[in-house]
């Protein structure tokens, strides 16, 4: 079963599209990257690559695409259960991170002072779309450029 939300999505053509991609197996790659503060890294550079080489993105897309990795993938590494997350590139420059909290993530307002907090904030503001997909075993936070 797929729960979907998201910032001005439509719940039933997304749930369907998810299907679609997984029934279809239609994605460009995947990785698998263990839930450290280490893998954050090779994952942005990775996904970036990989939209570069393969996905069909420009490069201001995929140097977006490193920082929004970066950002969801650090989410799965402080916030997340589990011992690993996945980033998926799909066609059409759409990427996804999964993690193993069924936990939504939740958009902060930090302080001038505060160094953290503000990494959904540029996901939503610099991604066409963004919205994460509850799983059985976890999340989907997935973004569009």
């Amino acid at each position: 079963m797929i729960v979907l939300r998201g910032f001005g999505c439509r719940v039933l053509e997304a749930a369907m599209r998810s299907q679609q991609h997984q029934q279809q197996g239609a994605f460009v790659a995947r990785s698998v990257f263990p839930c450290t503060a280490e893998a954050v890294r090779p994952a942005r550079d990775w996904a970036a690559s990989v939209l570069r080489q393969a996905g069909g993105g420009t490069e201001l897309q995929a140097e977006t695409c490193a920082l929004l990795v970066s950002e969801l993938a650090t989410n799965a590494v402080l916030h997340a259960e589990g011992e690993r997350f996945e980033v998926t590139v799909w066609p059409e420059c759409t990427i996804d991170v999964r993690d193993g909290s069924r936990k939504e993530p939740e958009s902060r307002f930090p302080g001038d002072g505060e160094e953290g907090g503000r990494g959904l904030l540029l996901v939503t503001l610099l991604a066409q779309k963004y919205e994460v997909i509850l799983t059985d075993d976890g999340k989907i936070s997935r973004f569009r450029l």
